[in-house]
């Protein structure tokens, strides 16, 4: 399209607004897809001098308020950060200047009435969306990803979302609850749209599976925190109970697969560098297929009878939108009492390996599924709001009460 031009601006990773663009652009919208190496191309140089490190050393120590957040049980945690800090000011004012270019030069070649997002996780992408505001254009985030809620918490990519949007998607009313909680800090406003990708695994489903037809069964494992993830709660998780956890349910299932001639799908997380160590007894099993990469989840639980998941974070919420039997193991998130009880009516929930795989010992035998395969409640409140088929068609309703054409 050409200058002058209205447009929405659309940056990083679609997911769900993927299912979206196609009906914006049957109403005669433009839409322009950027992402973080297009603001930022890593070529330029990115240090500044920054010699003044006595003035950040003034700033938080010298002041009693923000010197406590630096603080626990009468221990500073300050010099543990203070280099990260000095390389942060090196850096962020010459790559901001660089994003404040970009971002003026596309605003001045095209009319940009808004900025479609989803988590923004990178400080590019965060100075992306406050240009964007400062030029007018408000930016709209979608859900990307598992949001609980326990005891009022989300996970701090969530919580940083509110702070550069003006209207935040959520998949579920449960979820737009938790948000809530910091909405008028941030002045955000918070809507219960749906997921238009759990629509499409709905639509999917060829209906309701007989109780003790089950051929094949898929074990998707969650992924190891190791040091490469913030862990917003507290315990964190523990990444050897997993990988004991793991071995465990996969020692299990290669007895239970084996006394019922079952095929089993083992799909790793796709985080996962590498294999774990328990993997790879099982990667030359003729009743087992390992699968490290793709075809990606969503795929796999079409094509298995039974689903098992070691922990209770987004493919829950995917797996929860097929009519399958789902067994999932609860120990290492804690749900709020009332999720639990919305969950439970659909899936067999334990809390521990030993529980879980006699329950699913006990299907397979017997096709006993103490729980409602068809039970859409945990679903609508933290995965696709209505489930009605039209979450896309709400999402583009609520972006045209506040974009004009």
């Amino acid at each position: 399209f050409s200058k002058g031009q209205t447009a929405l601006l659309v940056n990083n990773g679609l997911y769900d607004w993927a299912y979206t663009l196609a009906l914006l652009e049957t109403k005669g919208w433009n839409i322009l897809r950027v992402d973080d190496q297009y603001f930022d191309s890593k070529t330029a140089k990115n240090e500044i001098d920054y010699s003044e490190q006595t003035v950040l050393d003034d700033l938080i120590l010298k002041n009693q308020e923000i010197k406590r957040l630096f603080s626990f049980s009468d221990i500073s945690l300050y010099p543990l950060l203070r280099e990260r800090f000095i390389w942060i000011l090196k850096t962020a004012p010459g790559l901001y200047e660089r994003i404040a270019a970009k971002m003026s030069a596309l605003t001045s070649k095209y009319d940009i009435k808004a900025l479609l997002t989803t988590t923004d996780y990178t400080y590019i992408s965060h100075a992306v969306a406050q240009m964007a505001r400062s030029r007018g254009a408000p930016v709209i985030k979608w859900q990307h990803g598992f949001v609980i809620g326990r005891n009022g918490n989300i996970q701090q990519n969530e919580y940083n979302d509110l702070m550069t949007t003006d209207l935040m998607f959520t998949y579920g009313e449960e979820v737009s609850k938790v948000y809530r909680i910091y909405q008028n800090k941030f002045e955000s406003q918070i809507v219960s749209i749906g997921s238009a990708d759990f629509d499409k695994v709905r639509a999917e489903q060829s209906g309701k599976k007989q109780a003790g037809s089950a051929k094949t069964i898929l074990y998707a494992t969650a992924s190891y925190y190791e040091n490469r993830w913030y862990c917003g709660f507290s315990p964190p998780v523990s990444d050897c109970h997993l990988m004991n956890y793991q071995a465990a349910i996969m020692k299990s299932l290669s007895s239970i697969a084996g006394e019922n001639e079952l095929n089993v799908t083992v799909k790793l997380a796709m985080a996962e560098y590498h294999w774990p160590l328990w993997a790879k007894e099982y990667k030359e099993s003729h009743r087992f297929e390992v699968i490290s990469s793709s075809p990606i989840f969503v795929k796999l639980l079409l094509l298995n009878d039974i689903i098992i998941l070691d922990s209770p974070t987004t493919t829950v919420l995917q797996a929860v939108a097929t009519f399958k039997p789902l067994f999932i193991l609860m120990s290492r998130i804690v749900y709020p009492a009332h999720a639990r009880e919305m969950l439970q009516k659909r899936a067999i929930c334990a809390d521990t390996p030993e529980q879980l795989m006699e329950s699913v010992k006990t299907y397979v035998e017997t096709g006993i599924y103490d729980a409602d395969m068809f039970n859409d409640e945990f679903l609508q409140a933290y995965g696709n709001h209505l489930n009605d088929g039209k979450s896309a068609e709400r999402a583009v309703s609520e972006l045209m009460k506040i974009v004009s054409t």
